[in-house]
């Protein structure tokens, strides 16, 4: 068979394939391991803390005057549910 102008296109239209079918899965693996190294490498970097001790009677406690919108998201709660109000 007389080889054409085609023939290296094709060729490489071939090769291109080869690469896609196999390549690419490999390449995705190895960006998913890449990824999975970085995560595991910012988790290791967090700083480890641990809850601070909270005491009911420490001289610092914090009542409910003093969160905001308490006395707005209690208002908002008797407008939408009246039921409620009657109970508190």
């Amino acid at each position: 068979m007389p080889m054409t102008m085609s023939m290296p296109l094709a060729d490489l239209g071939s090769r291109f394939q080869d690469f896609v079918i196999w390549g690419l899965p490999v390449a995705f693996f190895f960006v998913l391991v890449i990824m999975v190294a970085i995560l595991w490498r910012t988790v290791s970097l967090m700083p480890r803390v641990k809850p601070a001790q909270i005491s009911p009677n420490s001289a610092s406690s914090v009542t409910w005057d003093d969160v905001a919108g308490v006395r707005e998201a209690r208002a908002l709660c008797w407008m939408l549910y009246p039921a409620a109000a009657a109970h508190a």
